[in-house]
């Protein structure tokens, strides 16, 4: 089951290299959404399930926010506020497998609490920006469970983050194919 994990996670560091290095917001949603199903998988076969209910959540985020620019009702301003206020499942169901309250399931959960502001923008610079925090929440969150492929994972998005920042910012080629 471990190296099935790893096996997925390492399918997702490689998607996660390109996220945010394009200009545009569905493209950026898009391999968004490919990443957070790999990583669902790769948390659920960790037993990690915080990780995982929370990658779910993303995922629906994702189709309903990739439906923006298409359907009135994806545009309502509401949903970010409603996938972060969803997020609160997650820890909560961890609470009550163990019994018991911890502050770890926060950590995942208070960065796709930011994804979900961060992925609802118009302008992917805010985009880029807001996701520098939550990726360092879920970097925490892999380190302390143990999951060497989501910690590697977090690190490659903070590093695409600020690549694509410094696209935005130094005016890059804007020809890319990202």
């Amino acid at each position: 089951m471990k190296l099935a994990a790893q096996i997925l996670g390492v399918l997702a560091l490689g998607e996660n290299a390109f996220i945010f290095l394009s200009r545009k917001r569905e493209r950026i949603l898009q391999r968004k959404l490919l990443s957070d199903i790999l990583w669902m998988g790769n948390y659920l076969l960790l037993g990690a399930y915080t990780g995982a209910a929370l990658n779910g959540i993303a995922i629906l985020r994702e189709l309903v926010f990739l439906q923006r620019d298409r359907r009135r009702w994806a545009d309502a301003p509401w949903w970010p506020v409603f996938f972060a206020a969803f997020s609160w499942i997650s820890p909560i169901l961890e609470w009550v497998r163990q019994g018991r309250m911890t502050l770890l399931p926060i950590l995942p959960t208070l960065g796709s609490m930011l994804f979900a502001i961060a992925l609802y923008q118009r302008k992917p610079l805010w985009t880029k920006l807001l996701s520098i925090a939550g990726n360092l929440l879920w970097m925490i969150y892999a380190g302390i469970v143990g999951n060497p492929s989501g910690l590697l994972s977090s690190g490659i998005l903070l590093v695409s983050a600020l690549l694509g920042l410094f696209r935005e910012q130094t005016g890059s080629p804007k020809k890319s194919t990202l």
